[in-house]
């Protein structure tokens, strides 16, 4: 059994995936097969699956293996979608998803026996952290979103202040209104983040290069604005803890116990009032309250239970960790200009180029024909600016009928060149004067939108006499 899809080459239909071989299928039963495949573009491809059968029979003690006079075969055609990938650097993800992890720990620490867990979750902390695990997990995705010609805002839900008592000194509930502070920040600008990636996705699919750019330069904004307000989370939980344990509050430790009591209470009785309205103060809906009540009663008690320094110093970390990654993506610098000269690309007013990185593509070529052919491969400049060279390797090969082989095309770009345009190379194969096919390579060049996290209001003149 083969697994193939269609490929941008020259003189080549289908090109591989996954070849299954020995495969058998026991009588009146059937057995599922996959192939993992991860495009190298978005877009639509065709998938071909293609099976034959070598032998009939049941291949056990006594009962040989019947060899078919005529090997059966067959195939099916069909449609898969690549959605564009995300633009979250690599070395994102892995902070990413330890992050959810921490986040998520903390979410799940139930109310008391301590003064400290009463006046954290009193402060809409656990719910603020569960918040945040959603966005940070949901940041290393990137379904699309049909709403992608709307700016993206963040949405900010003030936290009351926790009060000094008694049990909670002035320090103590000043140290904590700082960390609540900056949770605040990190749940606005993280939700902004991923709502700006999930309509970068939407734009892209859509082949809106104008929203796809927008939306992209609103992403790298949002998520700059995530990282920093990440490393000051970080700073101000570190700081809440060295005050605990300058106050005394070495060891602050929930047991197992304290876990499975509160599962079974959420099992029971649900949240409380006061808890269900704390999530509800900073936007979760009934049915996200319902899905964390789920999730606490699903947790390892033991994954919770510990000491809650260490948690939250463990936090503190992964925040940081996450706030370095995130900072500086590695993205291209759209405010790079050019000054011009006689004979030379002339001067752009404001920020109207790009430059943008060498493109490296590789296509499949063979040989349809029926006896062993000579190939030249060849570029044709379409839309290439002047100072753009393509290097192809190899340029020349021998093939025989059917056999292919892999074809490097690296367009290195130049100078700078106006923003939104869509530079085009055209690679060919000849056998002599014979053109066996081509591909067109796109280089995309987004546009600048200069975004600072604000959208200007429009108001009627009024004249009045």
């Amino acid at each position: 059994m083969s697994f193939n899809y269609v490929q941008a080459g020259i003189g080549l239909v289908f090109g591989p995936i996954k070849d299954i071989v020995g495969q058998v299928i026991p009588g009146n039963s059937s057995v599922l097969v996959s192939a993992s495949f991860q495009p190298a573009v978005s877009g639509h491809y065709c998938v071909r699956v293609t099976y034959n059968i070598t032998g009939i029979g049941t291949g056990i003690g006594s009962a040989p293996v019947r060899q078919l006079r005529a090997p059966g075969s067959g195939s099916r055609d069909l449609n898969v979608y690549g959605s564009p990938g995300s633009l979250t650097p690599p070395s994102g993800k892995e902070t990413l998803a330890r992050a959810d992890t921490a986040f998520r720990v903390v979410s799940k620490i139930p109310s008391g026996p301590t003064q400290v867990q009463k006046a954290i979750v009193g402060g809409w902390w656990s719910w603020a952290s569960g918040a945040v695990s959603t966005a940070t997990a949901a940041m290393g995705l990137d379904p699309p979103r049909q709403d992608y010609n709307q700016i993206t805002l963040p949405v900010r839900y003030p936290i009351p202040p926790v009060q000094p008592d008694a049990n909670i000194s002035v320090s103590r509930a000043a140290s904590l209104n700082a960390v609540n502070d900056a949770l605040t920040e990190v749940l606005a600008l993280g939700s902004a983040a991923t709502t700006a990636m999930d309509r970068y996705a939407g734009a892209s699919e859509a082949n809106n290069l104008q929203w796809a750019a927008e939306q992209a330069n609103e992403l790298l904004f949002y998520q700059s604005q995530f990282a920093t307000a990440l490393l000051s989370y970080a700073d101000r939980l570190d700081a809440f803890v060295l005050l605990l344990k300058t106050e005394g509050e070495t060891q602050i430790t929930i047991s197992v116990s304290d876990v499975t009591g509160y599962q079974q209470r959420l099992t029971a009785q649900g949240f409380s009032a006061q808890e269900i309205a704390d999530a509800k103060l900073i936007g979760w809906t009934d049915a996200q309250i319902e899905a964390q009540r789920q999730a606490i009663i699903a947790a390892n008690p033991n994954d919770v239970a510990g000491n809650l320094l260490e948690k939250y110093t463990n936090e503190a970390s992964v925040s940081r960790d996450l706030g370095n990654a995130l900072l500086h993506p590695p993205v291209f610098n759209p405010s790079y200009s050019v000054s011009g000269s006689p004979g030379n690309l002339a001067a752009g007013v404001g920020n109207t180029m790009a430059l943008v990185y060498n493109s490296v593509t590789t296509i499949q070529l063979a040989n349809p024909l029926a006896q062993t052919a000579l190939i030249d491969v060849r570029a044709r400049r379409i839309d290439l600016p002047a100072d753009w060279t393509v290097d192809i390797s190899p340029v020349q090969v021998n093939l025989t009928p059917g056999q292919q082989t892999t074809i490097t095309i690296t367009v290195m770009a130049g100078s700078p060149v106006p923003q939104g345009i869509i530079p085009r190379v055209a690679v060919e194969g000849y056998a002599g004067i014979q053109l066996l096919g081509g591909v067109v390579i796109d280089i995309m060049v987004p546009n600048y939108k200069p975004f600072d996290g604000k959208v200007p209001v429009f108001l009627p003149l009024i004249m009045s006499n």
